[in-house]
């Protein structure tokens, strides 16, 4: 994407990492059978810079659950001790929400703003189940036991059953 004459930017493919781990790089391109000067390319590796947004809080209050979308990750936060664990979302987590099932038991839904997928993590543990949702999600909403999941690229809202996962 271009910005203007002197600044482009380009999402690079999920969970791709620089060969030397760094957070930043200078490349100096070249063109095959090119001529002149071409500018040097800094490479940022936002995958190494957490950026903390769409905060919820667990049915009890004992635990935060924070996005960081360049991490694909959300950090889980015990409140009385402050341990914090990292647990590994799609592409682009942006959106969260808490859900109890009929049967009592707490779940954290996460959408995502590059991936199509909805994970629904059991706050007892265990991994997550992935129910079909939506890219560019921006918001979630739970109603009893839907789900509506917003979305910015059609400006559409999508409700899902949560105990089974099918549209509604």
């Amino acid at each position: 994407t271009v910005v203007d004459p002197a600044h482009a930017f380009a999402r690079l493919p999920a969970h791709l990492q620089s060969a030397d781990g760094l957070a930043e790089a200078q490349l100096f391109p070249s063109l095959a059978g090119g001529e002149g000067k071409v500018a040097p390319l800094t490479l940022v590796n936002d995958t190494l810079f957490p950026d903390l947004t769409a905060l919820v809080a667990s049915p009890d209050g004992k635990r935060l659950f924070v996005c960081s979308a360049p991490e694909d990750r959300v950090y889980a936060l015990e409140v009385a001790t402050g341990a914090v664990v990292p647990l590994k979302t799609a592409d682009g987590p942006s959106a969260l929400a808490v859900w109890e099932d009929p049967q009592q038991h707490s779940w954290l839904a996460v959408a995502h703003r590059f991936s199509s997928e909805l994970l629904l993590y059991p706050l007892e543990g265990g991994e997550p189940t992935r129910l079909a949702g939506q890219p560019n999600s921006s918001r979630l909403l739970v109603a009893g036991n839907v789900l509506f999941v917003a979305e910015q690229a059609r400006d559409s809202v999508l409700a899902l059953s949560l105990p089974d996962g099918r549209e509604l």
